[in-house]
């Protein structure tokens, strides 16, 4: 009888574990899209911090990330810290046609 028990013990306990998942706390195993993404969300990723996730932000209002290997262009983000990231970050490109292209305009004489 005191097997039984065991069992249900062991698969409540495995069940548990896989509720609350493992590693890093708040990780999902859905990538981040690095040009959605807030400060907060990034910094949390391994090896990043605020600072870090800062220079992402930055660097994304500056021109939107292509591909995930832009990130090693950031300083501080090595080899190492990317082989880490790597599965955990994503660029998601819009879905549709691409915009269309703003009218020209012409430059204020100022300018010129």
């Amino acid at each position: 009888m005191r097997r039984g028990r065991g069992r249900q013990w062991c698969a409540l306990v495995f069940a548990l574990g896989l509720l609350l998942g493992s590693g890093k706390a708040g990780y999902s195993s859905v990538p981040l899209d690095l040009n959605r993404a807030s400060v907060e969300e990034l910094a949390e990723l391994p090896g990043i911090g605020p600072a870090r996730a800062g220079a992402i932000v930055a660097r994304r209002e500056a021109v939107p990330f292509e591909r995930v290997e832009e990130l090693l262009a950031i300083r501080g983000i090595g080899e190492a810290v990317f082989a880490r990231l790597r599965e955990r970050v994503q660029v998601v490109r819009p879905v549709g046609p691409p915009p269309e292209e703003a009218p020209a305009r012409e430059l204020p004489e100022a300018l010129r």
